[in-house]
C-alpha cells in the first residue's frame, strides 16, 4: 500500500486583503475582559473564592478569546481570497455563498453537509501543500473533504506500485490504438498547449526504432518523462475506486464506516437511497460560483442509468449529445458522453477550429469530454468500473472510464482549474476549456 505523505500542518493564510475584517481592537478586548473580571469577582465573593483564582480563570478565558478571534480572522481572509479569485474568472460569488454582513464565518462543512448534493469530496493529490489549498477552498464553501494520496510518477517505488495495480486488472499488456509515446507526450491537460517538440522527437524515435507494444516498453523508450505521469494518474484513480468499492474510502465519519464494508452492507449500498454520490476532485480543481444552487436543482435530473457525472470536461463536444428537454420544456443540463475517440469527429472538430482562426498549437490534442478534474461517482459505480476495466488496453484513464461505464457531463461546467493564489488566470485555449456556467463554444460546421 502506498504510504501517504505527511499530513500538512496548519493551513496557510493566503491571498490579498480585499474584503477582510479585522479582529476587535485591543481596547475592545480589554473592556470585554474587564467586564468579565468584574462579574467573576462578584461571583467569587459570593462563593468565597479568592480574587487570584478569578484572575487565573480570566487569563485562561482571554487566551481562548484571542485564539478564537485570530481563527475567525484567518478564516475570513481565506474566504475573501476565495471570492476575489473566483471574481477574477469573470463571475461573482452566489448570494448564498457570500460572507454575511455581520462578519460571521461561513458555515462549517459539517453544518452544510446535509445540504450538499453529494456525501463528501475526495481530493486526489500527491502534494500536502496543494491538498491544503484545495481543502481551504472547499471548506470555505461548506464542503467536507478528505485527501486521497495518489501515486507519484517521478518516484521509482510509486511507479512500481502503480504498474502492479494496473497489471492486476490486465491493463498493461496492450496499448490502445491511439496510445504511444508520441501521443502521450502530445496529450495535454486543460488549458495547456500541446508539447509539440517533445512529441515530434518521440515520433522520430518510433520511426527509427519501432513503436512500443505495451506499457513497460513505453516506459523503457520514454525520453521526455511523459509516460510515468500517465501511469501514475491512471493507477491513482483505480486505487480510489477500490477504496470506494470496499468502503475504506472515505476514511470514516459518523455516517461512514471506517473499514471495508461487509458483503451485506455493500449490497445494501446498491440501493439508490443507500448509494450516495461522492465528489472526486483533483487538487487543482475548484467549484464554480453558484455551484450549490445549480446542483440542488440539477442533480435530481441526472439520468437513472448514470454511473459517472462529470462536473468538468475539456476537448471537444457534440451538439447531438444533448439530452432531450425535461417534461416541462426545460433544457436538460447534461450531455451523454460517448465515443470519445471517434476519429472522424475529432478531425472535423479540429478542422473547424483551425479554419475558424485557432492556431495549430491551440487545437485540443484530446478526444471528446476529456478530463478527470471533477466527477461524481457512487460505490456501485466504482465496483462496476473495476469489473469493466479488466483486460482493456492501456490509454489515458479518462478515456478508459468513458469506454467502461455510462457517463454524463454537465454542459455548462461546474468546475474549473483554480486560479493561482496571486490571482493569475490559467491559460485557456480556444475551443478547449469551457468556462464556468456558460454554454461551451460551438465545435462544428453542420450538425
Amino acid at each position: 500500500m502506498l504510504r501517504a505523505p505527511t499530513q500538512p500542518g496548519a493551513p496557510r493564510a493566503t491571498g490579498g486583503s480585499s474584503g477582510r475584517r479585522t479582529p476587535p481592537s485591543g481596547m475592545a478586548l480589554r473592556a470585554l475582559l474587564l467586564a468579565g473580571l468584574a462579574c467573576g469577582a462578584a461571583a467569587a465573593d459570593a462563593r468565597g473564592r479568592s480574587s487570584k483564582e478569578v484572575a487565573e480563570v480570566a487569563d485562561a478565558s482571554s487566551v481562548a478569546l484571542v485564539q478564537e478571534e485570530v481563527h475567525l480572522h484567518d478564516r475570513r481572509a481565506r474566504v475573501s481570497w476565495h471570492d476575489t479569485s473566483l471574481q477574477s474568472w469573470g463571475f461573482s460569488a452566489a448570494p448564498s455563498q457570500a460572507l454575511q454582513g455581520s462578519g460571521s464565518p461561513r458555515a462549517r462543512p459539517q453544518d452544510l453537509k446535509t445540504q450538499n448534493p453529494f456525501r463528501k469530496a475526495i481530493v486526489v493529490s500527491i502534494s500536502p501543500d496543494k491538498y491544503a489549498a484545495a481543502r481551504e477552498r472547499l471548506e470555505a464553501q461548506g464542503v467536507p473533504a478528505e485527501p486521497f494520496w495518489g501515486y507519484r510518477g517521478k518516484e521509482t517505488e510509486d511507479l512500481k506500485q502503480a504498474m502492479r495495480l494496473l497489471q492486476k486488472y490486465n491493463n498493461t499488456d496492450h496499448l490502445h490504438e491511439t496510445v504511444g509515446n508520441f501521443l502521450a507526450c502530445l496529450h495535454m491537460s486543460p488549458g495547456t498547449p500541446p508539447r509539440i517538440g517533445a512529441a515530434l522527437r518521440e515520433l522520430i524515435s518510433k520511426v527509427l526504432h519501432g513503436g512500443p507494444g505495451n506499457v513497460q516498453q513505453m516506459l523503457d523508450h520514454d525520453h521526455h518523462h511523459c509516460v510515468p505521469k500517465m501511469v501514475a494518474i491512471a493507477a491513482s484513480h483505480v486505487r480510489l475506486w477500490e477504496g470506494l468499492a470496499d468502503g475504506s474510502v472515505p476514511a470514516g465519519s459518523p455516517d461512514e464506516p471506517a473499514g471495508p464494508l461487509s458483503r451485506t452492507a455493500a449490497e445494501v449500498q446498491d440501493n439508490a437511497s443507500e448509494d450516495p454520490w461522492y465528489l472526486v476532485m483533483e487538487d487543482d480543481a475548484a467549484l464554480c460560483p453558484g455551484w450549490r444552487q445549480r446542483m440542488e436543482a440539477e442533480v435530481p435530473l441526472i439520468p437513472s442509468d448514470a454511473d459517472i457525472v462529470k462536473l468538468f470536461f475539456f476537448g471537444h463536444w457534440r451538439k447531438e449529445d444533448k439530452l432531450p428537454d425535461e417534461p416541462d420544456g426545460t433544457p436538460s443540463p447534461f450531455l451523454l458522453a460517448h465515443d470519445p475517440m471517434r476519429t472522424s469527429d475529432i478531425a472535423r472538430a479540429s478542422a473547424y477550429e483551425i479554419l475558424g482562426g485557432a492556431s495549430l498549437d491551440s487545437v485540443p490534442v484530446a478526444g471528446f469530454y476529456a478530463g478527470t478534474q471533477a466527477y461524481l461517482v457512487k460505490r456501485s459505480s466504482a465496483r462496476k468500473l473495476l469489473r469493466q476495466i479488466k483486460g482493456k488496453p492501456f490509454q489515458d484513464i479518462d478515456m478508459t472510464m468513458l469506454s467502461s461505464v455510462r457517463h454524463y457531463v454537465w454542459r455548462r461546467v461546474l468546475s474549473m482549474t483554480a486560479p493561482e493564489e496571486d490571482g493569475t488566470k490559467h491559460h485557456s485555449l480556444v475551443q478547449v476549456v469551457p468556462v464556468c456556467n456558460r454554454e461551451p463554444p460551438k465545435d462544428w460546421w453542420f450538425r
